[in-house]
């Protein structure tokens, strides 16, 4: 079995255990009362149990302790995929949807729509999520797709009136701020 990684000796088990009180981040306070067991003169298999945590999991945790202290057993969020659409596109691709159509026109944005402008723009392909969360961000607002009813017959010498599906659509909410309006 390899020799256990040594310890920085520059805190005490009781300054660990201290700063592990004042916290209130449990995980991060595990990971202190395993490392301070460490120092006491535990063993690893001891200290990983006090922390919940595997032995190698431990080892992981000693060596960022090694590297930058207590504050290296915090928790970190992962910074997370990043964006697509940088700001300065995003803010190109609001301003796109905004001047693209009239006011008298329809001002309705399908989604599939807005992909494929981004898809034209900046060569980014947006699944329709995210598309829809990018709308919600510059103020749009969902329509919801629903059933409307034709009266005029078909040309090809249908039996009457039709339904046809209205497509779910996005548009701009007039005077409501954003954080008021209603989701569907």
């Amino acid at each position: 079995m390899p020799a256990p990684i040594e310890l920085r000796r520059d805190y005490t088990a009781q300054q660990l255990r201290d700063y592990a009180a004042a916290i209130e981040d449990e995980s991060h306070a595990r990971r202190l009362l395993a490392i301070a067991a460490i120092l006491e003169g535990r063993s690893r298999t001891r200290a990983a149990e006090i922390g919940g945590m595997e032995r190698q999991t431990l080892r992981d945790w000693v060596h960022r302790f090694n590297e930058s202290g207590p504050d290296g057993l915090k928790s970190m969020r992962s910074p997370g995929r990043p964006p697509k659409l940088d700001d300065k596109q995003r803010k190109q691709l609001a301003h796109l949807i905004g001047s693209k159509h009239a006011p008298e026109l329809n001002p309705r944005w399908r989604l599939a729509d807005v992909a494929r402008l981004v898809r034209d723009e900046f060569g980014v392909d947006l699944d329709e999520v995210s598309v829809g969360r990018l709308m919600r961000s510059f103020g749009y607002t969902y329509t919801g797709t629903r059933w409307s009813k034709d009266d005029n017959a078909d040309d090809d010498g249908g039996d009457g009136p039709s339904l046809s599906l209205i497509i779910a659509s996005f548009s701009r909410a007039a005077a409501m701020p954003v954080a008021h309006m209603t989701t569907c």
